[in-house]
């Protein structure tokens, strides 16, 4: 159980990142 609560955060951080990057990429090319 706290292993896949700790994978499932990891999910969410990464995915967190990947949308702050295209962010940033987008707001640059604009």
């Amino acid at each position: 159980m706290h292993q896949h609560l700790n994978s499932h955060h990891e999910r969410s951080c990464r995915n967190g990142k990947i949308g702050k990057q295209k962010i940033i990429y987008f707001s640059l090319n604009s």
